[in-house]
């Protein structure tokens, strides 16, 4: 087998074997938007001081696919689990017991909330990112979709028609002849009067933008929802400064109530297992923060300026 042959195995196996990316098949493409945005979305916050069986891109999955974890000390080491919660509800009608079960420590309890272990919940109303990542990549995925159809139709500006054999193949090697760049003769009139043509497809440009504007919409909502600025106006002039940043008071709610819920998780953490555990907003999302409330200060200092209102 030479270099060249063991090379090209190698990179077919790096990339799957696949060759071509299949649009229609819409459970694998859903999950590959998933993945790809939860890829993203699981740098939100910054861990420091966690314990060495706590990985925090684990940690965020669990969080954020399943709405919770929960933090037991098992053998004098600190895990997280995910598991049921259930038992006789408290007076806030929140569960009393989570089960966990875990082979690897060959481990199966039900332990006591807030007695025997310590449940993280993933944002204020205690439920997970997965419906909303699962609904905008049902619809980029629909989109995506769309988007090929019309690719496909647009290729099919008219469909052409033969009477007979002989004529088809005329056509037919016409047609290659073309495709090569070559000048291709249909030499006798009968074949040529033989041969139809109807107009298939009504080029429609439109359409295409409408549909890469959509996909632009999604991703930029999708964005827009888990605290990252992504400008979705259509507008094809120049934006101002005031329609760039209009949609930034929508940008923090969440990522705001997600870091709440992680830091009272902690602090309850800290306390029962003698922790030290941190956690902030990191990178993007942290700068994103900074500069929204730059550009309010800024807004703020136009309004509160009496040389700027005629008033």
């Amino acid at each position: 087998m030479s270099a060249l042959t063991k090379y090209n195995d190698f990179i077919s196996q790096l990339f799957g074997g696949e060759s071509e990316y299949k649009f229609t098949d819409k459970g694998k493409a859903i999950k590959q938007h998933m993945t790809e945005r939860l890829t993203e979305s699981v740098n939100m916050f910054e861990w420091e001081n966690l314990p060495i069986h706590i990985k925090p891109n684990l940690l965020e999955i669990m969080l954020q696919m399943t709405g919770n974890a929960c933090f037991y000390e098992h053998n004098g080491e600190l895990y997280i689990f995910s598991g049921g919660l259930g038992g006789e509800p408290d007076v806030n009608y929140l569960p009393t017991i989570y089960t966990i079960a875990n082979p690897a420590l060959d481990i199966s309890k039900s332990l006591r909330i807030d007695e025997e272990c310590v449940v993280m919940w993933n944002n204020p109303t205690m439920t997970s990112l997965y419906n909303m990542y699962n609904r905008y990549a049902t619809m980029m995925c629909e989109n995506e979709i769309t988007m090929l159809i019309t690719e496909y139709n647009n290729r099919i500006m008219s469909l052409i028609s033969a009477s007979d054999d002989r004529t088809r193949q005329s056509a037919e090697d016409f047609i290659a002849k073309m495709i090569k760049g070559e000048i291709g003769v249909i030499g006798e009139s009968a074949l040529i009067d033989s041969l139809k043509t109807s107009r298939y497809h009504d080029t429609q440009g439109n359409l295409v933008t409408q549909l890469i504007e959509m996909q632009q919409y999604i991703k930029a909502s999708w964005y827009n929802d888990i605290g990252l600025n992504a400008n979705y106006n259509m507008k094809r002039e120049q934006l101002t400064d005031i329609e760039g940043n209009m949609n930034t008071d929508a940008l923090l709610p969440l990522v705001d109530g997600m870091l709440k819920m992680r830091k009272e998780g902690i602090k309850k953490v800290n306390e029962m297992y003698g922790t030290n555990i941190t956690v902030r907003k990191s990178s993007s999302w942290e700068d994103n923060e900074i500069e929204i409330n730059q550009n309010q200060g800024k807004e703020g200092d136009v309004n509160d300026n009496p040389e700027n209102n005629p008033e």
